[in-house]
């Protein structure tokens, strides 16, 4: 890249209300190397360096006190495709954090931006979600929640691109955000209350027993559920007392109570005090010790027969719980009542909506706008229950039944959070299709490995269709016996 180009001199800065830039810089990189990382959406990006001009924009917002970094990666002028992709974060980051996928995305001719929404340490949010007092800092959260979005696109001037496209979690933009997080705690709520912590291989073998009675209804055994809503209801409590199969010493080590007593709340989902269902649950099959994937909302600290056993809950969840909830960062988790639990649920639920709870279904602006969107949601999320999208997408439904022209859903089974077993890394792929060739992705190709170690080429399908193997065809692992119904 020329480095002429490359420079603050050559960046006209914007006029923007409410906003003030502090300082700009370009700096010139080469030779940069494209990490190896699965991508979500994309798959794992090939090998080599790129070289690219990183323009970092500091400034700051009338609303909030904080300085806010938006960073964009520009290709050559001669390269460019036209095309600006947005990368996102993940947790409580809005970016900044992957730029693993921003070098692989440069390297494709795209440019790509990001904004860190003024967060200087996304997850320690006691340094930036409440003020002086203590109290939630309204104001940042607004900025968090989506207002940094908007700035993120208009601090910088570009050329007027062909197309703007977003990938990942843009922000904190989360159907329903504050519910996902308390999400995490109640299953870590309902081991302190009972004072029992179940070994992760008792959990481990229920699911696989779940797995094992519901794998077979779609035609093939493959040790995965297809659609866990064809399943028949399983009651953990019926392998009490039987041999824990994924446990080191099955035979000595035996179902507890207590182990299907977590499983069984975690697959309700929370419930209020009359015990009916008011958020959603993981489907069976999922990895809700962490064992399997290094995440899970019903993980312990002992694996197995032999350890010491207390609750490991996923790190966000305590932390929204404290921070965002009580306005307590020091509040002991351990000591957490039902009553305090059902009081934040409820008493920040329409806070957190209004800035980060995505729950309105009208797309009609992004319809008019010839706009096309593709979510996917892995049917064994261990962290986003897939039934919270399902559910999104169905809302829209209602408003738009022609939703399926521009925003299309698909459920992956076996796929977890993002990435992983049956991740469908074609997706940017086809939606470039949708959107540039009118192409319709009727369905989208996915990888997955069985319970036995075999590779299998399948398909997902847009919802409410589903992928059905035809047993004429009598070949699982090929792609071309499945079909959309």
């Amino acid at each position: 890249m020329a480095k002429c180009l490359c420079s603050p001199q050559a960046i006209v800065l914007p006029e923007l209300p409410s906003i003030n830039v502090l300082e700009v810089s370009a700096v010139p990189i080469a030779g940069y190397a494209i990490p190896q990382p699965e991508v979500p959406n994309h798959g794992v990006f090939p090998t080599g360096t790129v070289d690219f001009c990183n323009v970092t924009v500091t400034f700051t917002h009338a609303s909030i006190d904080q300085e806010i970094i938006v960073e964009v990666w520009l290709p050559s002028k001669e390269t460019w495709n036209d095309r600006i992709l947005a990368i996102g974060g993940g947790g409580f980051a809005t970016g900044r954090t992957r730029y693993d996928q921003m070098a692989g995305i440069v390297s494709e001719s795209f440019a790509t931006f990001t904004t860190d929404a003024g967060l200087a340490d996304p997850f320690n949010p006691v340094t930036w979600a409440l003020d002086s007092t203590g109290a939630i800092d309204e104001a940042m959260i607004e900025y968090w929640g989506y207002t940094s979005l908007g700035d993120m696109v208009c601090s910088v001037i570009f050329k007027e691109p062909t197309f703007i496209i977003t990938k990942g979690v843009l922000s904190l933009d989360c159907d329903r955000l504050h519910e996902v997080f308390m999400s995490w705690v109640w299953p870590q709520l309902q081991m302190n209350l009972a004072g029992e912590y179940p070994y992760g291989c008792e959990i481990d073998s229920l699911t696989a027993i779940a797995v094992s009675r519901c794998d077979g209804k779609d035609g093939v055994e493959d040790g995965i559920i297809t659609d866990p809503y064809a399943c028949e209801p399983f009651n953990p409590f019926t392998e009490v007392g039987s041999p824990a199969e994924k446990c080191r010493d099955p035979d000595s080590t035996r179902i507890s109570m207590a182990a299907a007593y977590v499983i069984n709340v975690t697959w309700f989902g929370i419930v209020d005090e009359a015990g009916e269902p008011i958020f959603f649950a993981q489907n069976p099959g999922t990895d809700l010790t962490g064992i399997t994937t290094g995440a899970g909302v019903a993980t312990t600290t002992c694996q197995d027969v032999g350890e010491d056993c207390a609750g490991a809950p996923l790190p966000l969840g305590p932390v929204w719980l404290q921070v965002f909830g009580l306005e307590e960062p020091e509040f002991p988790f351990r000591s957490l009542t039902l009553e305090e639990f059902y009081s934040v649920l409820r008493d920040r639920r329409s806070f957190f909506d209004r800035y980060g709870g995505s729950i309105n279904a009208d797309l009609s602006d992004f319809k008019e706008a010839g706009g096309k969107l593709i979510t996917y949601h892995g049917l064994v999320d261990q962290t986003i229950p897939a039934d919270l999208t399902r559910d999104y997408y169905e809302q829209v439904m209602t408003f738009d039944s022609d939703v399926s022209d521009y925003f299309r859903y698909f459920e992956v089974p076996a796929l977890g959070h993002c990435v992983g077993n049956s991740h469908p890394d074609s997706t940017f792929h086809v939606l470039r299709q949708w959107v540039e060739n009118g192409i319709v992705p009727d369905s989208i190709p996915v990888s997955l490995t069985d319970s036995s170690g075999n590779l299998n080429d399948r398909i997902v399908c847009p919802y409410p269709r589903i992928s059905v193997f035809l047993p004429e065809c009598g070949d699982s692992a090929h792609a071309g016996c499945f079909t959309c119904q």
